[in-house]
This record gives C-alpha cells, structure tokens and sequence, in this order.
C-alpha cells in the first residue's frame, strides 16, 4: 500500500490562473467599511417618502355628494417637503465617505423636529376636524389624510436610519 501525501506547502501552491484575484485582495472601500448600509437606505427611504407625502391629502371632508381634501402643500407640508430633501441630499452626499456621526446626528435632530411638528399638527387637526365632524353630524365626515400617517413613517424612518446608520456592521 502506499502512504497518503503529504499536504502541499501553502507558500507554493499557485492559482490556476493568473487573472483570478483572491477574495482577500479584493477590498471594500474605505466609506464602506464597518457601517451598516441598512441605515443609509432607511435615511433615504424616509426623506423620498416625506417629499411623496408632501403631495398627498393631509385633510379630507366629505358631505352628500361633495368632497374636498387638503394636501401637505396647502399648510406644513411645506416644511416636511424642505426637511425631506433636505436630508435625502445629506445622506446622499455623505455616502461616499460614509454617513458621518455629524451628518447622522443633523439628519436625526432634523427628523425628529419634523416628527414633532406632525404630532403638533395631528393632534391640532384632529381637534378641529372633531369640531367639523360635529357640524357635518350624519351629513358627513372629515379626517386626516394619508399624508399625514406617511409623514409620521417616513420621520421615524429617518431617525431610526440615522441611528443605524452609526452602528457597525458584526
């Protein structure tokens, strides 16, 4: 019988082709390294969101056979649309070097601000659309719209990118 061989010196084994660069060599770019890309897309997520619910109805009411809603440009939406691309141009600008902790903190405070701004007005608009429902009384019927609730899911998205944003990557 004859013995097994002996396993081959690491320093002389050779690739089968000269082309093929190992894996090890092939490197992540420096913004890249250690930071989580999942808090970057939520930051982006969120700002292009906010800019989107700029645009939609904010307030609806709707008596008989009349309707009428209100979009986020007619009141605040104004603000949320600034903050949103305002902060989508931040993260987009300091993703190539990585979202700095000053960024991240500017893009956090930012959204929280216009987080706080949505609850304010929520819970202004709610107060005066109960006033309108009890006008309408069976008549009709007044709420907030869907840009309000998608305002609140894009600040929330934002803050919580920016934090992960910060975190590294295991």
């Amino acid at each position: 019988m004859s013995s097994p061989l002996p396993p081959p010196d690491p320093s002389t084994v050779r690739l089968a082709s000269p082309a093929v660069t190992p894996v090890a060599a092939v490197a992540a770019p420096a913004s890249a390294v250690g930071r989580s890309p999942a808090g970057f897309w939520m930051v982006v997520s969120g700002a292009g969101l906010a800019v989107l619910a700029a645009f939609l109805p904010w307030v609806s009411v709707s008596a008989g056979f009349v309707s009428q809603s209100w979009n986020g440009l007619d009141r605040d939406g104004k603000f949320t649309l600034m903050l949103g691309i305002a902060v989508g141009i931040v993260a987009l600008v300091s993703f190539q070097t990585g979202l700095k902790r000053g960024a991240a903190w500017a893009v956090g405070v930012a959204a929280t601000g216009g987080l706080v701004l949505m609850v304010v007005d929520a819970a202004d608009g709610a107060s005066r659309l109960a006033k309108v429902n009890d006008l309408l009384d069976s008549y009709g019927h007044a709420s907030l719209g869907v840009g309000v609730y998608l305002t609140f899911v894009a600040m929330v998205l934002v803050i919580v990118g920016a934090v992960l944003s910060q975190r590294r990557e295991s």
